[in-house]
């Protein structure tokens, strides 16, 4: 049984990112569903699996079948991340010089900045990012010093029982070596 929309006075129905949404039925179930698919599917039948139905203008709520489109995800993904189709080569505008540029020039991989842009980035702040790293590892030098000055007695008996551990665990370990090596010798000369 195909879907039908409800003719209810209150059928449309906005949600927050913009679109609108149709009460429609299926086999006595009845559940919302966006009024864009609905239209595209009324026109061209199900929608294929791994496709959208984008908008053209970018206005979501504009479902006039003439502004609707479908397309594979991946490509949908592209065009509402700022990339654009012209003559079958992606193109997106960079978010620093703000000039239109071709994807195969390169850009940074949130594709925000094409390479130019982020190299002379770079440049203009290395000054800034070197002491920024030099302040970072001098406080981090400071509060070593102050935490082994604070706790010094205390980290100095912590190390006095771990060598006295240690030393006491390599001499064990010495005195059952030289005794399994004795025994190889005796059972070698017998």
């Amino acid at each position: 049984m195909a879907e039908e929309i409800i003719d209810w006075g209150n059928a449309k129905r906005y949600i927050s990112q913009g679109y609108v949404k149709l009460r429609v039925q299926s086999n006595g179930v009845s559940y919302y569903k966006f009024e864009h698919i609905v239209i595209w599917e009324a026109v061209y039948g199900a929608k294929p699996e791994g496709f959208d139905i984008h908008h053209i203008d970018g206005k979501r709520d504009n479902n006039v079948i003439s502004n609707l489109m479908c397309i594979d995800k991946s490509t949908h993904a592209r065009i509402h991340a700022g990339w654009k189709m012209i003559e079958g080569e992606w193109w997106r505008y960079c978010s620093a010089c703000g000039q239109l540029k071709l994807e195969t020039e390169g850009f940074t991989k949130d594709g925000c900045y094409c390479k130019s842009c982020m190299v002379k980035y770079r440049i203009e702040n290395i000054g800034y990012q070197k002491a920024y790293r030099d302040e970072h590892i001098e406080q981090a030098s400071r509060r070593r010093t102050k935490y082994y000055s604070e706790h010094k007695e205390e980290e100095r008996a912590k190390q006095k029982q771990y060598n006295a551990e240690h030393k006491r665990d390599r001499r064990e370990y010495q005195k059952e070596y030289r005794a399994t090596h004795e025994k190889k010798k005796s059972q070698k000369g017998a």
